[in-house]
């Protein structure tokens, strides 16, 4: 009897987290990057927003016929984003410390890649994306989106 309640709560959870409506408690990140390149500034993400410690809101049009990405300061459903494809990644990396002759340094990177789906209005279920020239905008098409990338923790020491 307990097995079935915990295999049912399981898959419970598995629907709730692969539909992307669960919500994650708020994560500050250390960067985060969409389509491999650097957005400046500090982020927090907070399932199904994603904002910078400035206050500016990672936003999409709702109504209207832009697919135009940008940033806001007001919260709305215009900010509700689904985080999708969610994988955690962990990197080590070992290079020469510049400042010491014969000393090391090992760089240590834990976080997760994942997909942002607007939620809402007339672009609902498009995927955040890059242009050509680096702007950002939504696409509907799924194989043209963005791997979005939120690095939690960089961990740098130095060895001989």
């Amino acid at each position: 009897m307990s097995n079935r309640i915990l295999l049912g709560a399981s898959a419970a959870l598995a629907v709730l987290l692969l539909s992307g409506s669960i919500k994650i408690s708020e994560v500050n990140l250390e960067s985060m990057e969409v389509g491999g390149v650097t957005v400046p500034g500090k982020w927090k993400a907070s399932s199904p927003t994603v904002q910078s410690t400035e206050g500016k809101y990672l936003a999409y049009e709702v109504a209207g016929d832009s697919p135009r990405v940008y940033f806001t300061k007001e919260k709305g459903p215009h900010t509700a984003w689904a985080f999708v494809d969610r994988k955690p990644f962990t990197n080590h990396s070992l290079g020469h410390y510049d400042r010491a002759p014969g000393w090391g340094l090992s760089v240590d990177e834990e976080g997760f890649t994942l997909r942002l789906r607007a939620t809402e209005g007339s672009f609902r279920g498009w995927f955040l994306s890059r242009t050509n020239k680096g702007d950002l905008v939504l696409t509907k098409e799924a194989g043209r989106a963005a791997e979005v990338k939120f690095l939690l923790k960089r961990t740098k020491s130095k060895f001989k």
